[in-house]
């Protein structure tokens, strides 16, 4: 049998509404908004039913929790932010149970957990720094995991971190520079704020012409070796940035490039040397570029006298057997050539001696019937490319 009648629904010893009548299975409910936070006894008491001899009774007593309801606001600052930059979240939870939230706050970009921080005052505000979000848009939430007053809530916000904006300078070694002589540009990249490292590669310019590309390494440097022509240089290093960092561009820098200092020593295969014998002058080129080419050529006593071409070592020789005896002031003119400066070698004194000869004298005699002596002289050079002469006296004897 269903009893008939009504229940009250008591808070202690307070009632909650009015006496609920129950329904044919037996059941009664109540509903109410009025309940403060904090723990609840809960009892219902059944008044009975007198018609049908149905005694009351009374339940036991629920113990009723009652959370507040939360409420949670998120700021950042600063929003935009810059990567590798510190951004910090605040997370301010209030609750209508009067009763301050306590607890902690998880910080949330996406579904990744990236911090908590405690509740603090009242209202409760939990405060989480961060310096390693990704340049780009992130969704941050921050999610309060309630109290024994107060309920679990969450707020989220879109935090933007740009591209952390990026100083590049460029610098030469040697500067000046010299034809011929590689010359090494090297860029350094910073970040204009936080501690990033930069990535990526650094183009080379020398006005519209594209020097070359390198990577950026440790220290935020990339570096370039490069001959360049003689005159004068504008470089600029152009960094094309990466996935945190913005590009940037050098100013330009003033860069020229000197022609080589050259020298020239002279030798020769032998002074003294003996006239119309062969003498060989060497002159070796030197400088502080490349090798140097183009001609050498050769005076005597001031009158040009040969041009010779240089090798792949710097130098060019010749020969000579036209000198006359005596000292003559030998030098060699370097031309120079599109990177080297032209060079002058100090007089070489090359000294001409006549040849030297022997003289040896002899006899011999005629044969017939009328001999003859004859005495014979011989002449020998001792050096040179002269031959042997003799010389016929004849005596005729009475």
């Amino acid at each position: 049998m269903t009893p008939d009648g009504t229940v009250t629904f008591l808070d202690g010893a307070a009632p909650i509404g009015s006496p609920v009548a129950i329904d044919g299975t037996g059941a009664a409910s109540v509903s109410t908004a009025s309940l403060s936070s904090g723990t609840h006894q809960i009892v219902a008491v059944f008044g009975g039913d007198p018609n049908t001899f149905i005694l009351g009774s009374r339940s036991a007593t629920l113990n009723l929790d009652v959370q507040g309801t939360s409420v949670v606001q998120l700021n950042s600052t600063p929003n935009p932010s810059i990567y590798d930059n510190s951004v910090t979240f605040v997370a301010t939870v209030t609750s209508n149970s009067g009763v301050a939230a306590t607890g902690t706050v998880k910080f949330l970009d996406g579904t990744t957990q990236i911090g908590t921080a405690a509740l603090a005052g009242n209202p409760g505000a939990a405060s989480f720094a961060i310096s390693t979000l990704t340049a780009g848009s992130h969704s941050i939430s921050a999610s309060y995991q309630g109290d024994q007053n107060n309920g679990q809530s969450s707020a989220s916000i879109a935090q933007t971190v740009n591209l952390t904006p990026t100083v590049t300078a460029v610098s030469a070694t040697p500067d000046p520079g010299i034809a011929g002589k590689p010359i090494t540009l090297t860029a350094t990249v910073t970040v204009a704020s936080g501690t990033g490292k930069t990535t990526g590669t650094v183009t080379f310019t020398d006005g519209a012409a594209t020097l070359g590309t390198a990577n950026v390494g440790t220290g935020g440097t990339a570096s370039l070796n490069k001959i360049l022509a003689p005159g004068p240089h504008a470089i600029v290093a152009t960094y094309g940035g990466d996935g945190n960092n913005n590009g940037s561009a050098s100013a330009p820098l003033a860069v020229p490039i000197n022609l080589a200092v050259t020298s020239v020593a002279l030798t020769t295969s032998a002074s003294p040397a003996t006239v119309l014998s062969a003498v060989t002058f060497t002159a070796t080129v030197t400088g502080n570029g490349g090798v140097p080419t183009g001609t050498i050529t050769y005076a005597v006593d001031g009158a040009a006298l040969n041009t010779a071409t240089l090798d792949a070592t710097g130098k060019a020789s010749f020969s000579d057997s036209t000198m006359t005896v005596g000292s003559h002031a030998v030098t060699a003119s370097y031309s120079g050539d599109t990177d080297d400066n032209g060079s002058v070698s100090s007089p070489l004194t090359q000294a001409m001696h006549a040849i030297a000869t022997t003289t040896s004298l002899g006899t011999g005699a005629t044969a017939g019937p009328a001999p003859q002596t004859v005495l014979i002289a011989t002449v020998v050079g001792t050096s040179g490319p002269l031959p042997r002469a003799r010389l016929r006296s004849r005596m005729v004897r009475p």
